[in-house]
C-alpha cells in the first residue's frame, strides 16, 4: 500500500476521529475483511505508531468472541504505549465482561457521526458509493 498506508498511519495517530472511523468500518464492510485490514495495519506500521491499530483490532476481536486475541492485542499496546487511553478503557471493558453486542449498538450511532465529522454531510454516500455491486 506504500504511500496510502503511510497516510492512514499518520491520520490515525494524529486524529482520534480517524481511529474512531476505523472502529466504525464494520458498518460498511464485512467484519472479517476489516479484521484482516487491521492486522495488516498492525504489522506494517512502526511500533511507535501502532497503538490505534492494535486497539481497534482488540475491539473487533472482543466483539467477535476472541477474548484471547483481544488481550494479546492490548498487551502489545501496553508494552509500547502504557498510557494509551482507549486501550486502557477496552482492557477494563473486557475485565468487566461488558456485553459484546454493545459495540455494534454503539457503532450504529457513532459511525455516521464520526464519518460526518471527518468527511462532511456526504460521508455516507462517499463511503458506500459503488458498494451496491460489491
Amino acid at each position: 500500500m506504500g504511500d496510502k498506508l503511510n497516510k492512514i498511519v499518520f491520520a490515525a495517530n494524529n486524529d482520534n476521529q480517524v481511529r474512531d472511523f476505523l472502529v466504525g468500518l464494520p458498518e460498511y464492510y464485512d467484519m472479517k475483511d476489516i479484521i484482516t485490514f487491521m492486522c495488516h495495519l498492525c504489522n506494517e506500521s512502526e511500533p511507535s505508531q501502532d497503538a490505534p491499530f492494535w486497539t481497534v483490532a482488540a475491539i473487533m476481536a472482543y466483539e467477535t468472541g476472541e477474548d484471547s486475541i483481544a488481550k494479546r492485542c492490548l498487551a502489545r499496546v501496553k508494552k509500547s504505549h502504557p498510557d494509551y487511553s482507549l486501550a486502557n478503557l477496552i482492557r477494563k471493558v473486557i475485565k468487566s465482561d461488558w456485553p459484546r453486542e454493545s459495540f455494534s449498538i454503539m457503532r450504529k450511532d457513532l459511525a455516521i457521526k464520526v464519518s460526518e465529522a471527518c468527511y462532511g454531510k456526504e460521508a455516507d454516500d462517499i463511503i458506500t458509493e459503488g458498494m451496491e455491486n460489491a
